[in-house]
């Protein structure tokens, strides 16, 4: 009997210590704001659910939010901030952001004196990303319409990133083959001439990036139907496919269930 229990015991304490009974009793109360809010959560499998709220606590710990109205910034929203970002690298093993410790938010469009226009998001080299999160809640609201600020502005914090060694090997490979793919006259032609992406991608490389990656996350069928070297070489630099739904990290690492930066 005294051997039972022993074994009782040791099985127990390998569960309560083990990753993912930490992750979902420290992660409740995210995961029951992610899946109100975010169908891209609703989607995943237990498992991938139980990582994705576990890299936004850790993504949490890390950022000052500054609010800009009376109000302070809420915990969902700053949960559904964090989902943004993490949702973007979810196949990444730095998914921090490093080089951007500061989020604001406005309650609605702004004026930067940055770029002395007024605007509803920004990405600021300095450190800082911003929203109006009318038009942050907006873009979440339909996942359908590829329009998404909070995608738009940490995939514009991914390219300023990109020049860091933090990212991965892969992460560059990747990047490289994206731009050298954009480069092809024809492909660029068609993206123009058939809309695939808003008018507003065409501006510069940099928005072009932003515009596509939200159309990679909100409509990745048709990206991959209509520009599959592009919809592969997005899914080969995050290291995700969107189409997997409950499941979309392609390659499985170890550090996905332990890294937290």
């Amino acid at each position: 009997m005294y051997i039972f229990i022993v074994i009782g015991i040791i099985l127990l304490s390998i569960y309560l210590l083990s990753p993912s009974f930490i992750i979902y009793s420290t992660s409740r109360k995210e995961a029951q704001i992610l899946i109100k809010h975010l169908k891209y959560f609703r989607n995943l499998s237990p498992k991938q659910k139980q990582i994705f709220t576990f890299r936004v606590k850790c993504f949490l710990k890390e950022k000052t939010f500054i609010s800009k109205s009376k109000e302070q910034v809420s915990y969902p929203m700053k949960v559904l901030t964090a989902a943004s970002a993490i949702r973007l690298t979810f196949g990444l093993k730095n998914y921090m952001f490093y080089d951007f410790p500061n989020i604001i938010i406005y309650p609605e469009e702004y004026y930067s004196r940055f770029t002395n226009t007024y605007n509803k998001g920004e990405t600021n080299p300095l450190g800082y990303i911003v929203f109006s999160w009318k038009d942050f809640e907006f873009g979440n609201k339909d996942e359908n319409d590829n329009l998404n600020l909070g995608l738009h502005e940490f995939a514009h914090a991914l390219y300023i990133e990109s020049s860091k060694d933090y990212l991965g090997e892969d992460f560059y490979t990747y990047h490289e083959e994206w731009v050298q793919l954009l480069v092809n006259k024809e492909r660029f032609n068609k993206i123009k001439e058939e809309h695939i992406f808003r008018e507003y991608a065409l501006t510069n490389r940099f928005e072009l990036f932003a515009v596509a990656i939200e159309t990679f996350f909100e409509s990745p069928e048709m990206l991959k139907n209509k520009l599959p070297r592009i919809y592969k070489a997005l899914c080969n630099m995050l290291n995700q496919d969107p189409t997997r739904k409950s499941n979309p990290v392609i390659k499985k690492h170890f550090y996905l269930y332990f890294n937290r930066a």
